[in-house]
């Protein structure tokens, strides 16, 4: 059984070992921060607290009922309750007694906190979304930023390597008398000056590794890999044909809106919970008590049985005056439900400017990604030919260099517009309403 069980654990770690290994894709980063993110677990129990809210305003239309007893010794003067006559002996006495309230009318108060309550707790749920979609966005740009690295990596390692072969032919040429040594010595400076970019290109990866993980809230694991996927760059942005409706669209569909429409309604409701404490209120009561002296001749369960009696009542409040504290908590009510509509009208303009940014964003980037490569072409052939004069002499080590650079420099530029513009054209997808993904 030992054997079997044993098994079973080397079962489930190897499996385990072999997960951990597994590069982790957008949607797997995405799919673990939105389960185990301590901003959205505790955003998660802001919106289970105004459920609570919620069943507590509906419990509250129940009745109240309460039930009470006491004992007590008397020595001296002391009233008997059996025969309502002053008695100079010891005396012990109990009481047990039960009452129930209930509230009939109170300007329908409790009933509105019913529907602002759901109101809250239907915001709170809008505002986790909310929260998981920010963390989405924050993840895909911290996934990107990683592959940005990467290629400015495999950019760096390849001037290197050029730089490395280069040295070489150069180092033949100045046996040969062909190329003088100070050509040979600045390209040994070139080299030590690539290797450090190769090592810095390393450690931004290892920072932008580290950004992620934060992100993710995962302890630190070397053996923490993304997938480096095959992106394909469209070759131009998805476009938003009308603005205007891709916004209604999205008002009725983005969580932030969502959430600032429930607030509006649930000051609303608070509103008329305000002006119900201006109406008369109507509550209903009853209870029993009985009574114990053990000055009477009766046994206990006699005296408990034949000593109550029950009482009944209906209570009408009237409110006619309390420093007018009622209206100024309706005036200020009213204040509230106004500035709920402000910031409902500001998160639907802000939302139209971020959905008309979004395009604006995308084509720019596009734009930009377009003219990098047409860059990048032009100093590679422009590269080419100083690489072919250096050769044979007709050119200097400094003009080599410059030229190497500047395709080093023109590539690491579209690199970062590409992903620039993926970036961007995910932002202008997701409000369009397409999950993150690549």
């Amino acid at each position: 059984m030992k054997k079997k069980i044993s098994l079973a654990i080397l079962a489930i770690l190897a499996t385990t070992g072999i997960h951990a290994q597994e590069a982790w894709s957008l949607g797997d980063c995405i799919s673990y921060a939105i389960t185990n993110n301590i901003q959205i677990k505790r955003q998660e129990l802001n919106a289970i607290q105004e459920k609570n809210s919620l069943l507590q305003s509906k419990l509250n239309l129940l009745p109240s009922i309460s039930g009470s007893g006491s004992y007590g010794i008397n020595w001296g003067r002391s009233l008997d309750i059996t025969t309502n006559q002053y008695v100079e002996t010891r005396n012990q006495s109990a009481n047990l007694s039960a009452s129930a309230s209930a509230t009939l009318f109170a300007g329908l108060q409790k009933q509105n906190a019913i529907k602002r309550n759901e109101l809250n707790y239907q915001a709170a749920t809008q505002d986790v979304e909310k929260l998981r979609n920010d963390i989405s966005l924050n993840i895909a740009g911290a996934y990107l930023q990683i592959l940005l690295d990467e290629e400015r990596l495999l950019i760096a390692e390849e001037q290197l390597k050029t730089t490395t072969e280069q040295l070489a032919k150069t180092k033949i040429l100045v046996d040969a008398g062909s190329v003088t040594m100070s050509a040979y010595l600045d390209l040994q400076a070139q080299r030590a000056t690539e290797e450090v970019e190769v090592v810095v290109a390393k450690n931004n990866i290892a920072v932008s590794y580290l950004n992620l993980k934060q992100l993710l809230d995962i302890q630190t694991d070397d053996s923490f890999k993304i997938e480096n996927p095959e992106i394909e760059v469209l070759p131009e942005v998805r476009r938003i044909s009308d603005v205007n409706q891709i916004f209604e669209q999205n008002s009725a569909l983005r969580p932030e809106v969502k959430s600032a429409e429930y607030r509006l309604l649930s000051a609303r409701k608070q509103l008329s919970i305000a002006k119900g404490a201006d109406y008369p209120g109507l509550s209903i009561g009853g209870g029993f008590t009985t009574q114990y002296s053990e000055a009477a001749p009766n046994s206990f369960s006699d005296q408990i049985r034949n000593n109550y009696y029950y009482n009944f009542s209906l209570r009408l409040s009237v409110p006619i005056f309390n420093g007018w504290q009622t209206r100024t908590a309706i005036r200020n009510t009213k204040l509230n439900v106004r500035n709920a509509e402000l910031q409902l009208q500001q998160t639907k303009n802000n939302l139209y400017k971020e959905i008309q940014q979004a395009e604006v964003d995308a084509e720019a980037a596009l734009q930009r990604y377009h003219a990098s490569q047409k860059n990048v072409t032009a100093l590679q052939e422009s590269f080419r030919y100083v690489e072919q004069k250096f050769n044979v002499g007709m050119v200097n080590t400094t003009d080599y260099n410059i030229a190497k650079k500047n395709l080093a420099r023109a590539q690491s530029e579209l690199a970062q517009s590409k992903y620039q513009f993926i970036f961007q054209s995910k932002i202008l997808d997701f409000y369009q309403g397409i999950p993150l993904s690549l």
